[in-house]
């Protein structure tokens, strides 16, 4: 996004070339260079300074825009910095860390978008259009402050302080919809899929025998359709699993025999991506984190951080890695490999195209009389974890853009007076230094 310009450009992660770029409207002389974004299919909705936008990048053209009313200050929401990855949660705090109510309460003005319709808060409001023609479907006034909403094709749902007033409504026009128990059906859900919410919840099974009796502890995570009050899926788990999310409609679980299981929220089949060494997250229970791309996924160990490792002074989403990461094969849960890295920040833009691990920090350093700062730089091979560059440099800029260009086998890092570009060269004995 073109601060100075209020401009949006797309790039292509081929060869870094200009795709589209298009002129974002504002009701406001301002500044303010945040831009909250929802993707859906092949829709991009944006909310910048007031005016919302509905995109089409595959024909590169806008659909249409609506200007919102601002907020006052006394009510109004803010849009929270989205954490990267979330990391693993053992299962007493997965319910209350992932729960649904508490995740639509983070999603500031545009709360949500998806094939059918767009919801954003207006003035004590909320306001549903039409996501392919912009009409206003319905409006719903006198929405208390920090009510969360969410929902999927066919209903939302508004949920205040006091979740006893929580109340679900027809999508199309806006009519409330009956459902039983709905506080207490909120209070233990994760997500809401099409056909209805995901729930986690523990129980506790009694047996005996002619000797003793014993008691069997369960995870269990099932979708029940709060329309028709009928369960559509249900999986158990042991208990002392961890758990976290893998993306919008996929749960990652590691159980205590380290089975590596990723959970479809939506089918409910569950997928084995792998088998995890307990000795390699024996000191990792707290900050366990899972990312993928399109052919692997990568488990983050991290152990306590010794000594500050800055990353405030780079523009763009990044995970702290301090210990392992561990590669495996998404297709057959092979491990691929596994290297421990030390007081590194994990680049995320366009980590899914990249074909290379980008780590980066900032420290500050002092030599006799003088100090200064200084950035590391490691790249790392995707397919086989082998270390193709690690470089020390003096900076006193941050780095505030990437650009990937597969056509000419680069990765750049920019900053306003300043150019890191890792280029793809034959293969030699030894990495880069």
């Amino acid at each position: 996004f073109n601060t100075q310009q209020h401009r949006l450009d797309f790039t292509s992660s081929w060869d870094d070339s200009l795709y589209w770029t298009i002129p974002l409207r504002s009701r406001l002389r301002s500044n303010n260079s945040k831009v909250n974004a929802l993707v859906t299919d092949h829709q991009l909705v944006l909310l910048h300074n007031n005016v919302l936008h509905c995109l089409s990048p595959v024909e590169r053209k806008p659909l249409w825009s609506k200007t919102l009313e601002a907020q006052s200050a006394s009510i109004r929401r803010r849009n929270h910095r989205t954490v990267a990855y979330s990391p693993m949660q053992p299962t007493t705090a997965a319910i209350s860390q992932f729960g649904l109510v508490l995740r639509g309460q983070k999603r500031g003005k545009l709360a949500i978008s998806n094939g059918e319709y767009i919801c954003a808060f207006g003035r004590r409001e909320i306001i549903v259009y039409d996501a392919m023609t912009g009409n206003v479907r319905f409006k719903r006034q006198d929405i208390r402050p920090q009510t969360s909403v969410f929902g999927n094709e066919s209903f939302l749902f508004l949920v205040p302080t006091d979740h006893t007033q929580a109340i679900a409504l027809r999508a199309q026009d806006g009519k409330p919809i009956e459902i039983k128990n709905i506080a207490e059906l909120l209070a233990n859900s994760v997500h809401l899929a099409e056909n209805g919410l995901v729930r986690l919840t523990t129980t506790t099974t009694s047996s005996s025998d002619s000797t003793n009796a014993k008691q069997t502890k369960q995870l269990i995570i099932d979708q029940f359709d709060p329309l028709t009050a009928t369960t559509k899926w249900k999986v158990n788990f042991p208990p002392e699993s961890y758990l976290t999310f893998l993306d919008e409609n996929s749960l990652v679980v590691l159980q205590p025999d380290g089975q590596l299981l990723a959970l479809n929220l939506d089918s409910g089949q569950v997928k084995k991506m792998g088998n995890v060494d307990p000795k390699d997250i024996k000191d990792s229970k707290s900050s366990m984190y899972v990312i993928s791309d399109h052919r692997q996924i990568y488990l983050i160990a991290n152990v306590a951080r010794r000594g500050m490792v800055y990353s405030s002074y780079m523009n763009f989403r990044s995970q702290p890695v301090n210990g392992k990461i561990l590669a495996f094969d998404k297709t057959n849960g092979q491990p691929l490999w596994k290297r421990e890295l030390k007081d590194l920040n994990l680049v995320l833009s366009q980590f899914k195209e990249s074909p290379i691990l980008t780590l980066y920090a900032r420290k500050y350093k002092k030599k006799n009389k003088r100090s200064y700062w200084e950035t590391s730089i490691t790249a790392i091979d995707k397919r086989t974890g082998r270390v193709l560059v690690e470089t020390n440099s003096p900076s006193n800029s941050g780095f505030n853009q990437i650009r990937l260009n597969l056509a000419e086998r680069y990765l750049e890092l920019r900053s306003y007076n300043q150019r890191l570009r890792l280029t793809a060269v034959p293969r030699t004995a030894k990495p880069t230094k």
